[in-house]
């Protein structure tokens, strides 16, 4: 903290920051409304000078331009009602809060929740209930991911990002209708994405933290066992990690085949879970799986000459020294972060390509690197929607080889995976 009250991002660098100010007393603010905020005098002194130097520079823009509003300050101000303002922000919070009332019915959907908790702050509860109403209007629900704004993938307040975002919703539904079962809805969404996505900075993380923490039903009691049955048999696992829940166990006594394995819980509120079995096959043999989220399909085609140039067709007869290019397609039905791909490799097949780089390609930035027996491809961030990636091999053996599979996986939850199916390739010399 400098001497002026404000906070500075390092001792090395002594200029205080108003925007490092503003998020240091947002995340505080925070800890006050969650009731963890340490009795602390020094922790104190901070905050009253962060809010001086913070009211200073509110108060000597709103002399200099008088018709001005300021949303953000007026909303993390808004933390601190029993801290006096100075005669000018409590003008600036007027106008702010004159002006919302005129426009929050065109802003979109993040700052229409600032508006409706700033809204009820203020005592304005009438407008607070139609923010809020028309947020659920615009809002998609199912049972299986909860409630959530598409709107927020182009759209966020303060560089939150969807899911901070999504969690100033989530404040402004409990503030204004703290027994709507939509806020539940919305805690599940929020959930749900950190299984398969990074939430973000630590700012946006402990804003969603803090936000699914003080709303709606308890979900921090500790999970309950899972029942687990094969048929008419009751499976009792060996071990259950304690940490992440995992059950390793073999079924193989109960003669599973043919019958219908189901898994129950008995408590209530969202949860997610994967069977994962192991079996050995041809490789040829192998059908192609997906889940519900991720789907993956390999093609293979050879580059041939034609009077007009070249063209790619299907990779039915090979030759050596052919070129072939591999075709990954891929179709995410959500935002997946850090995705992993192995496409193993026919033992014919050479990468033309040989050195690992980072590649742009169908929008996705990612990183391939060649093994001896398979391409490895490194996506950070795989948004929703249909990919075609692809590189090129040369044939320089000949016979009967198995392609190998291409299996795509979340190195978050590694549940949500797929895997081409298996061919054979047949190379004549």
């Amino acid at each position: 903290q400098c001497d002026d009250g404000g906070l500075a991002w390092t001792p090395l660098f002594r200029q205080s920051s108003l925007w490092a100010t503003e998020n240091a007393l947002l995340v505080f603010g925070r800890l006050k409304q969650l009731g963890w905020f340490p009795a602390d005098k020094n922790l104190d002194a901070i905050i009253a000078k962060s809010l001086a130097y913070m009211d200073k520079n509110v108060a000597e823009y709103a002399r200099k331009h008088r018709d001005s509003t300021d949303e953000t300050y007026v909303y993390i101000r808004s933390m601190y009602p029993d801290t006096e303002r100075p005669g000018e922000c409590v003008a600036l919070t007027s106008r702010t809060v004159a002006s919302l009332l005129k426009s929050w019915r065109d802003m979109n959907a993040g700052a229409k929740a600032i508006a409706a908790l700033i809204f009820k702050a203020q005592g304005q509860t009438d407008a607070a209930r139609l923010a809020v109403a028309s947020l659920r209007e615009f809002a998609v629900t199912s049972p299986e991911r909860g409630m959530w704004w598409p709107s927020l993938d182009s759209q966020s307040w303060w560089s939150m990002g969807r899911i901070g975002s999504t969690a100033i919703i989530l404040d402004a539904f409990a503030a204004v209708d703290p027994l709507s079962p939509d806020i539940d809805r919305i805690r599940q969404w929020l959930i749900m994405q950190k299984e398969a996505t990074d939430w973000g900075t630590s700012v946006v993380t402990s804003q969603t933290i803090a936000s699914i923490l003080r709303t709606g039903t308890t979900w921090t009691r500790p999970a309950s066992p899972v029942t687990i049955t094969v048929g008419k048999n009751t499976v009792t696992p060996d071990n259950i990690e304690s940490m992440l829940g995992e059950i390793r166990t073999d079924i193989s006594a109960l003669k599973p085949s043919g019958k219908t394995l189901s898994i129950g819980k008995s408590q209530p509120g969202p949860s997610w879970g994967a069977v994962i079995s192991r079996y050995i096959s041809d490789m040829a043999d192998v059908k192609a799986a997906s889940c519900s989220d991720l789907s993956i399909e390999k093609a293979i085609y050879k580059r041939v000459a034609t009077p007009d140039g070249e063209k790619w067709v299907n990779a039915d007869s090979l030759r050596t020294g052919d070129v072939v290019q591999v075709n990954l397609i891929i179709t995410a039905v959500r935002d997946i972060d850090y995705v992993a791909i192995v496409d193993n490799r026919a033992a014919c097949l050479e990468p033309i390509d040989q050195l690992p780089a980072p590649i742009w390609a169908e929008g996705l930035c990612f990183y391939r690197e060649n093994r001896d027996a398979a391409t490895n491809i490194f996506i950070s961030h795989m948004p929703k929607g249909t990919y075609r990636l692809s590189y090129l091999l040369n044939v320089n053996n000949a016979g009967t080889f198995a392609s190998g599979l291409a299996t795509i996986q979340s190195q978050y939850a590694p549940a949500i995976t797929a895997h081409s199916s298996g061919t054979l390739l047949r190379i004549n010399p």
